[in-house]
């Protein structure tokens, strides 16, 4: 069930951000943001609690593909240093707010 609800409310923002990588300028930026951060907060999730029992291979590799990303839209979409930062921004903002939201949920 939480998972679910969970998922009701990320599909329909991982959509909208993956759409929007087609644009340029703010749009991508605010794309990117929305996954490199996501992605980066599954990264750093992964190497701090469950590399141990998984290894360390998959979450090294979320997190290049985060960056990855982060670095295109940094090189192709991004029209000026404002679309850069807000991507850069956004992107630190997105991992922080859903790594403290796994903390509260997961510690009770």
């Amino acid at each position: 069930m939480f998972f679910g609800l969970v998922g009701l409310i990320a599909g329909p923002v991982v959509g909208v951000a993956a759409t929007w990588l087609r644009t340029v300028g703010l749009r991508a930026a605010l794309g990117a943001a929305a996954l490199s951060g996501a992605g980066m907060a599954e990264a750093a999730y992964g190497l701090t609690e469950v590399a141990e029992s998984t290894g360390v291979t998959y979450w090294i590799g979320v997190g290049v593909v985060a960056l990855a990303l982060l670095a295109w839209v940094a090189a192709m979409r991004a029209e000026s240093t404002r679309d850069r930062l807000v991507a850069l921004g956004g992107t630190i903002g997105v991992a922080g707010m859903l790594l403290l939201a796994a903390s509260v949920v997961l510690t009770g």
